[in-house]
């Protein structure tokens, strides 16, 4: 008998319904995943395994409500982006790029607050290694920064490539030189480094204590000690602090000196919190880069870039995401 032969079928296509660039975006962002993940779990294991973690804003400057409005920022930029998305997806190219020019602008707004969020550690010195976790590393930071002072107000007074011990010799040589009416900025350094060396005595000696910043109200600008001896007696160290900044020839030279005020596990917390705002922050700025390579074809953009766009707004919405999640934790609990 006769068999017919049938024809062979075409092969099923093999694979996800899905294009190949989604298809690698969403594996991109399950290593992320796992990434934040491991950032997020770390800092929740130290944060509830330290007890006495540093949670007060006014110790760690942190700002909750620009966190707020961080937050709010980057949930209007993800509505742009889905915006921009139907706009490509309709053929309205010049929507689209609106939209994602929007979302850049927005992610230049978070950047921006967030600078401001890292100014302030920087000001108040909350920065990995510098800070003091107990009351000995709070004075001896204290006389540190009061002895680098000194030695720039030395350097400023003698310039030269000499050490600034070898340059003392030789500003107190004038000092001597100068007889009963020597310069008021050689007295006003000759008084200072008598200062630094009473409380660096002091400390060194541990006759001195810390003293605490509730000592030192607003009250203090009508009774700051007439001496020294006495500003260290009744508040230590910061009642020391608090004498030379009553004292407007040591203006510049204050300015360079921190409160001496302990955080306990301070450092830990300021690694974490750089390290994990700042690797977002990285994310971020991906993102803003992503949204600059479809801003720039300008109206040459076509409909067939929509997968692009799409997998931007992906990246951009997990990015989203993890910030939704930091907040809370770094910021509010």
């Amino acid at each position: 008998m006769n068999q017919a032969v049938a024809e062979p079928s075409t092969p099923p296509k093999m694979g996800l319904p899905l294009p190949n660039s989604k298809l690698a975006m969403w594996l991109f962002l399950g290593t992320e995943i796992m990434f934040f993940t491991g950032l997020i779990g770390s800092y929740i294991v130290l944060r509830f395994g330290s007890p006495g973690w540093p949670t007060d804003p006014e110790v760690t400057h942190i700002n909750v409500i620009a966190g707020g409005v961080n937050t709010f920022v980057l949930i209007c930029s993800s509505f742009l982006v889905v915006l921009a998305h139907a706009s490509i997806h309709a053929g309205k190219i010049g929507r689209t790029q609106l939209c994602l020019a929007g979302a850049l602008i927005l992610g230049g707004v978070f950047l921006g607050i967030k600078s401001v969020e890292y100014r302030g550690k920087f000001e108040h010195d909350i920065i990995p290694g510098h800070v003091a976790e107990n009351d000995e590393q709070a004075m001896d930071k204290a006389v540190r920064e009061l002895q680098q002072a000194f030695d720039e107000w030395t350097h400023k007074l003698m310039p030269g490539e000499e050490s600034a011990l070898k340059k003392m010799t030789f500003v107190q040589q004038k000092l001597t030189e100068a007889g009963e009416n020597p310069p008021a900025e050689l007295v006003a350094w000759k008084e200072f480094n008598d200062a630094l060396s009473t409380i660096r005595d002091g400390v060194s000696a541990g006759t001195v204590k810390l003293g605490t910043h509730s000592e030192h109200s607003e009250a203090v600008e009508h009774s700051v000690p007439l001496t020294l001896p006495v500003a260290i007696n009744e508040g230590g160290v910061n009642g020391a602090l608090e004498w030379l900044r009553h004292d407007k020839r040591f203006n510049e030279q204050m300015a360079q000196v921190h409160d001496p005020h302990p955080i306990k596990y301070g450092n830990l917390f300021a690694s974490t919190y750089f390290f994990i705002t700042g690797t977002h922050a990285l994310h971020v700025i991906i993102g803003m880069f992503l949204f600059l390579t479809v801003l720039i074809w300008g109206p040459a953009l076509k409909t067939s870039a929509s997968t692009y766009v799409e997998n931007i707004g992906l990246y951009w919405h997990f990015v989203d995401l993890v910030w939704i999640f930091l907040f809370p934790l770094i910021y509010i609990i």
